[in-house]
């Protein structure tokens, strides 16, 4: 996914969740912050932040959307709605899932809304290897036999997958080993440290926390919520986590900061639900999924 126009700035301040001041140009710009997670480890006073332009015409408060921030050397894509749109390229590319599979955002089913709905399907209803060619498009709408799925307690079918995206801007790193103490100022970033029964050497021998995307970086109750209802879905489930950088070594789930989600993904693992990660390719322009993240519950 591509933003029109980015111009960089200077972080001053954030004081809400839904705003920052920014200094750009000589001048004190208020600008929208896309993302109302706490973002404390990121926006720090002179991060060198990038904003996307909205143009003077466009009718709202601020003409500028912070959406990236450099950090420890990683340039990082904090745009919560970023990770959704990179997904839907990633699918429709062909990715994950078969040609021929509709592809359904803010997919309804039961009580919660997903990111995702899958249906292995065409537009009359048979199956991709049955279909003339052409007639399975990327996307389209669902066939009016699925239509009862995207409603309250939709009936089972194979044919159905649910897919859930978290984007994930929070890494512990530690360079060289060192503590955060006892580390230079800004050279750690993401302050939870890791459960005990991680405290060992990571798979390639160096110190743990050294890239350690985590989620969420704040209690997330409807995180947990879907987790369960993902679990208990009588058909295939997924979720993604979407790292919105590159250079990390592995994701796990942030116990310190919400036991209940990293139980709950525990739980969801032994249930069946398919749980994977990928980091990001970024851009101050662009962010699109990149490789493959080790994932350690």
């Amino acid at each position: 996914m591509r933003y029109n126009k980015i111009v960089p700035a200077k972080f001053i301040d954030r004081p809400n969740r839904f705003i920052a001041h920014v200094t750009m140009e000589g001048r004190v710009e208020t600008v929208h912050v896309k993302n109302t997670g706490r973002c404390r480890e990121l926006l720090v006073p002179g991060a060198r932040v990038y904003l996307a332009d909205a143009g003077e015409q466009v009718a709202r408060k601020t003409r500028y959307d912070l959406v990236a921030v450099e950090k420890g050397g990683r340039l990082i894509n904090m745009d919560s709605q970023a990770p959704n749109a990179a997904v839907l390229e990633w699918l429709r590319a062909g990715n994950l899932f078969p040609p021929g599979t509709v592809i359904r955002p803010e997919f309804r089913y039961g009580d919660s809304r997903f990111d995702f709905g899958l249906v292995k399907t065409c537009s009359t209803g048979r199956p991709p290897a049955q279909a003339p060619k052409g007639e399975c498009s990327a996307v389209f709408p669902l066939p009016t036999r699925f239509a009862s799925l995207d409603s309250r307690g939709g009936p089972n079918t194979p044919e159905l997958a649910l897919l859930e995206v978290k984007g994930v801007t929070l890494v512990e790193t530690r360079s060289a080993g060192l503590s955060p103490a006892q580390a230079p100022e800004f050279e750690c970033f993401a302050v939870p440290p890791l459960p005990t029964r991680f405290a060992s050497l990571d798979s390639r021998g160096g110190p743990i926390g050294d890239g350690v995307a985590l989620f969420p970086d704040a209690p997330t109750e409807r995180g947990a919520k879907h987790l369960r209802e993902l679990a208990a879905f009588p058909g295939e489930s997924y979720v993604l986590f979407v790292v919105q950088m590159e250079g990390v070594r592995y994701f796990t789930p942030n116990e310190q900061t919400d036991p209940a989600f990293a139980a709950a993904l525990r739980a969801a693992g032994d249930a069946g639900v398919h749980i994977f990660a990928y980091d990001c390719r970024v851009t101050p322009e662009s962010m699109e999924i990149h490789e493959p993240v080790e994932v350690r519950l």
